[in-house]
């Protein structure tokens, strides 16, 4: 069962039996190397929901280089 799948069934299965099952396909990708990355900077920002352009507004930005 993919992510997709898993997802799908959480509405049709109880909570109990839906994250048992997620918690069994986190186990599968213990060891799965995804990479890694190094931001510059981070933002708080106000947004909405959706992520609207026109609602998000970067309220701080916060450099992370030394």
């Amino acid at each position: 069962m993919n992510l997709t799948e898993l997802y799908n069934n959480l509405y049709t299965r109880s909570i109990g039996e839906a994250l048992q099952k997620f918690a069994e396909q986190l186990e599968n990708f213990r060891d799965v190397d995804f990479g890694s990355f190094k931001p510059k900077e981070i933002e708080l920002v106000y947004n909405d929901w959706y992520q609207k352009r026109h609602i998000v507004k970067t309220l701080h930005k916060i450099s992370l280089q030394e």
